[in-house]
């Protein structure tokens, strides 16, 4: 049976290697797609990650564009309005039951709804039959029998109203409205965002919302997708069985779809808002989507990659070069809706530097349409030919939310469902065949038509003003000065010239979960080989110590210097060098200085894996703090800092920072006073203190590797590096978390928009069942703000809630807890959730809410163990805390089964004190 697969994958790839262009996409077989009578259409696959779970999709293709001009803002109101009861699951029983099985409202249980469709989205475990037919009848139920009652239309009005506070009623949401409405002036989508009217929103439009969900909820609209670990004959007879039976309306109304008319000329605009903080500049050029039916498609959309990353390097030459015109540039093409694509090619430009950015980046698409060099080509080949082997390499470990996704776009825009296999292959043969030619014809056609010309910037005295017609002129003069071809700064340099010899381990301890080495120069090494993933390697090093053993003076150089180490050469090699010399390589390592320790992580593939081991070897032997990075980097900084203030949440955050480390620079941000007293030097020098000795390290790895060659790679990269006698260890220089009451209101921002905070902190020793009662605190917050102040009260969209229990500085548990809201209602709000944390307080959990959040703490525990991530997180925690056993897999199960309503009540009770901070924002016009 092997064989004949691959026999016939061989040939497979030979007619796909030997089609014409015009030749529809092969659709793949390891997907089962069907359609009803009634015109619904299903997608269902098997796949093992995360293994006993299932994503699930019910897929709407009809949006915000369908709606009629008294239901602006109702496709999105349907969408919540699902969740609120069907014929099945009255009330909230869809998310009560979805919670007693483990999956939370937000990451398992959501739903978007955008200009064309709407799509929901459930997660399920898979090990129970009657919760996965279950989960389909929610979806059935979701599709046609939606109780849509008037009263609890009423009440979800606000969470919209405070939905559409949250994301719009802010710089970047009042900034992205204004963008949207320009690059679709003249169509449906300039007059139909998703959020929709806020006047209809809060009249309560029960028939209108119910005229919505008859006329667009029918099943010749619909598909429903199915990806996870079961059986896919047994789910597709599931699905069968759930939605033969739904009907399309007698005289169903047509479906239009809407497209964006072509710009007559370029455009140009300035947008400018008060507590905007950056600037940018943009080009913008629609172009129609292309869905991928035929191999051709497949063709044109390599070649726009591989633009991107030969632009991608240009541009990063710029940006990290002396005197740069911006501080980050980037181009490309990417969805924008249904209809249409965008080229855009943008900048972070410098404040009040728009135009010397906006000229760069003419001068450079001018210059990459006068060519690109052959070398410029085979590494951007490289790089992108080393994105597609790794992604096949995982075909069979991809998680079944990405597919989910895949298979969705797939329906929604009519594109061809194909193979890892044929998507391999067809990659390695378009890269092979693109030529110089090919890409310098891209090149002249990219933003090539009309097109927007766009800068954002902040709206502030002492700006000098900048109007549409400097941007026509600064564009105007750009492309009549004359450019020179790129010249390419090429390097036959390796990344390491000597390659150490191997020193010696001296302990090697295999233990169930992982392996511990320490080498000769006592460096020591944890190592966890993994199948989780086929082609992931993670990797961190740890060392105590940190900025926590520098002066204040000292300080901001030991948290900033990394940043610029990182941005800079490495070695012998300048950034622009190092670049290139990694180019095709899948691997990347960052170092850091923390508050209380240093180190580096990183990630690569198997085959990568001995330049993730030089790259940390250069790292601590040959360092580099380049000085026109260090300059970028402070500057950028700087104006970052200068600009904090306009946005409101920043004053905010300085209370919540205050109170938390009082009377010290540490942990908060930095003044534009201590940034224009950045020393290069200094940094460097502490830099070079805090690895210089190896032997203060631990270094981990987890993934899939060659333990053999591992264990060799780490002997002549880390067991070479250089050590002291002594060791380091953090140094207290914390002050502790005020212990007083405080409430402060804080009165900054133009629009009618509130936040509010609360803080509290407690000293407590560290266990596993503090560790687990905190986090189960968390999930019953969670659960219980959402349903007395979203569901309830209609008076918040969601909560941000964080229980933490650390051991350093101090042994203590906090809990963060804040939201945005109407700021007329915040003191209303607020009591609503003092009553919240007195009922826990005084009555724990009720049995319901128990089951529920020992089922979240279990299912998340089951994905976790089957992740890379987790599994470094652990041996690091262990390298800090050696009582953390790694091999105890067990104990977290057994506590979690354990944990009473009286835990949680005691927690509450610790936690929940007289000495907290309260603090909230108001607009300025509120102030007294």
């Amino acid at each position: 049976m092997r064989r004949l697969v691959a026999a016939t994958l061989l040939l497979v790839g030979m007619a796909v290697g030997q089609a014409a262009l015009d030749q529809p996409l092969p659709v793949a077989g390891d997907v089962i797609i069907g359609k009803l009578s009634n015109g619904l259409t299903y997608y269902v696959r098997k796949n093992s990650e995360p293994k006993d779970r299932a994503e699930l999709r019910l897929v709407v293709n009809a949006g915000s564009n369908q709606e009629d001009d008294d239901q602006k803002g109702l496709a999105h109101f349907l969408e919540h309005m699902l969740f609120k009861g069907t014929a099945r699951f009255p009330g909230l029983e869809i998310i009560n039951f979805l919670e007693k099985i483990g999956m939370r409202f937000g990451p398992d249980i959501n739903a978007y709804t955008s200009f064309d469709e709407t799509v929901y989205i459930l997660k399920i475990p898979t090990t129970d039959p009657a919760v996965v037919q279950k989960a389909f009848d929610v979806l059935q139920d979701w599709a046609q029998s939606a109780t849509l009652a008037e009263a609890d239309v009423k009440a979800e009005s606000g969470v919209i109203v405070e939905e559409e506070r949250l994301r719009d009623r802010t710089a970047s949401g009042r900034i992205n409205k204004q963008l949207i409405e320009l690059l679709t002036s003249g169509s449906r989508y300039a007059l139909r965002r998703p959020i929709g009217d806020m006047e209809i929103v809060r009249s309560s439009p029960t028939e209108a919302i119910r005229r919505f969900y008859r006329d667009w909820y029918r099943p010749d609209l619909m598909a429903v997708v199915a990806v996870g670990d079961f059986d896919p004959k047994a789910i597709e007879e599931i699905i069968r069985k759930n939605f033969a039976g739904l009907k399309n309306p007698d005289n169903p109304r047509p479906r239009q779809s809407y497209t964006i008319p072509a710009q007559a000329a370029d455009a140009y605009k300035v947008l400018s808002d008060p507590e905007f903080p950056a600037t940018q500049v943009s080009l913008y050029g629609l172009k129609p989507a292309a869905p991928e039916r035929t191999l051709g498609d497949v063709k044109n959309r390599i070649r726009s990659e591989l633009f991107a990353a030969m632009m991608a390097t240009r541009l990063d030459d710029l940006a990290n070069g002396p005197n740069p015109p911006f501080l980050q540039a980037e181009a490309g093409r990417s969805g924008f809706v249904r209809t249409h694509d965008v080229e855009e090619l943008s900048a972070q430009a410098r404040e009040g530097q728009e135009a010397t950015a906006l000229e760069a980046l003419v001068t450079e698409l001018r210059r990459a349409r006068l060519g690109f060099t052959q070398a410029e080509l085979e590494r951007a080949k490289a790089q992108l030919l080393a994105r597609y082997q790794k992604n096949f390499n995982e075909r069979d470990k991809r998680n079944s939310s990405d597919l989910a996704d895949a298979y969705v776009e797939v329906f929604l825009s009519g594109a061809v469902s194909t193979s890892d296999q044929t998507d391999y292959e067809l990659a390695q043969r378009f890269i092979g065949e693109l030529t110089l030619g090919d890409l310098n014809a891209y090149a002249q056609a990219f933003l090539s038509g009309p097109k927007d010309v766009l800068a954002i910037r902040p709206e502030k005295a002492g700006l000098a003003p900048l109007s549409e017609a400097d941007l026509q002129k600064v564009v105007a003069q750009a492309e009549a000065k004359p450019v020179q071809a790129y010249q390419e700064n090429a390097t036959n340099a390796a990344l390491l010239e000597k390659i150490p010899a191997p020193a010696a381990i001296l302990k090697e301890n295999k233990q169930p979960t992982y392996t511990e080495l320490v080498l000769a120069n006592g460096a020591r090494v944890l190592y966890k080989k993994t199948d989780f993933k086929a082609d992931e390697v993670l990797f961190r090093a740890y060392s105590p110590g940190g900025a926590s053993l520098y002066s204040d003076e000292d300080y901001p150089e030991a948290r900033i210097i990394p940043a610029v180490v990182d941005q800079s050469g490495l070695g012998a090699l300048e950034r622009s060098q190092l670049v290139r010399v990694l180019a095709g390589k899948q691997v990347a390592v960052t170092p850091f200085i923390n508050e209380r320790e240093e180190g580096m992580q990183g990630n690569s593939t198997a085959k990568d894996l001995e330049t993730l081991f030089q790259l940390v070897y250069l790292y601590f032997t040959q360092p580099r703090a380049d000085q026109a990075i260090f300059e970028k980097e402070k500057q950028s900084r700087l104006e970052a800092a200068q600009n904090r203030a306009l946005n409101p949440i920043s004053a905010l955050q300085d209370v919540l920072d205050e109170y938390r480390l009082p009377g010290t620079l540490r942990g908060h941000a930095f003044s534009p006073e201590a940034l224009q007293k950045l020393d290069r030097e200094r940094g460097l020098a502490i830099y070079k203190e805090r690895f210089s000795n190896a032997a203060n390290f631990t270094f981990v790895f987890v993934g899939s590797f060659d333990e053999e060659k591992l264990k060799d790679f780490a002997q002549k990269y880390l067991g070479t590096l250089p050590t002291k006698n002594a060791k380091d260890t953090w140094k207290n220089v914390f002050p502790k978390t005020n212990p007083a009451k405080v409430e402060k209101n804080v009165y900054r921002g133009k629009d009618e928009r509130g936040y509010a905070v609360m803080y509290y902190a407690a000293p407590l020793e560290f266990s596993l069942k503090n560790g687990v009662a905190a986090s189960a605190l968390q999930n019953l917050l969670d659960i219980r703000i959402t349903e007395e102040l979203r569901e309830k009260l209609g008076g918040i969209y969601s909560a941000g809630v964080n229980v933490n229990l650390v051991r350093d500085p101090y042994p203590e548990a906090s809990a963060l807890i804040q939201f945005s809201c109407d700021p007329k209602k915040a003191e209303e709000l607020l009591g609503a959730l003092a009553k919240v944390i007195e009922e826990v307080k005084t009555q724990g959990a009720s049995e319901v809410n128990l089951n529920k959040v020992r089922e979240q703490l279990k299912r998340a525990r089951e994905e976790a163990l089957r992740t890379n991530g987790f599994w470094l997180n652990r041996l690091v925690n262990f390298a800090q805390y050696p009582d953390l056993d790694p091999n105890d897999t067990q104990g977290y199960f057994t506590t979690v089964e354990g944990l009473t309503s009286q835990d949680l009540q005691r927690m509450a009770q610790l936690l929940f004190r007289d000495s907290y901070l309260k603090a909230v924002l108001y607009p300025e016009a509120m102030k007294p």
